[in-house]
């Protein structure tokens, strides 16, 4: 999908600037959504949730050549007292949030 001159791109609803080069939404965006992602130039999308990415952001990864981590599918404990993620799921996406060589990264997590 390639926009128009005359359509302006549509952010995510919780699409956000954790800090310089490193941004975070929700899994689930429209293709219009994903256009927005276009000029962050992503390199690493980071999913902490079990859950998998809606299909349009999907195709914005796939037609983008990025990278996908997705620590939710082998890091998420349910119930562990109320824990909604564990701490080794933490430490992990630290670590590869501290990895300079994974920026920009988008963080997904439902």
């Amino acid at each position: 999908m390639t926009l128009q001159s005359n359509e302006l791109l549509e952010p995510t609803e919780v699409f956000g600037l954790v800090e310089e080069n490193l941004y975070r939404i929700n899994g689930s965006i429209t293709d219009t959504q994903a256009e927005f992602l276009q000029p962050l130039k992503i390199k690493t999308l980071l999913i902490l949730s079990m859950e998998t990415v809606s299909k349009p952001l999907r195709r914005f990864v796939e037609r983008n050549n990025i990278k996908i981590i997705h620590l939710g599918l082998k890091k998420w404990q349910p119930d562990l007292d109320s824990k909604p993620v564990s701490e080794e799921l933490i430490k992990e996406a630290l670590e590869i949030i501290l990895e300079k060589q994974h920026y920009p990264i988008l963080l997904a997590c439902s």
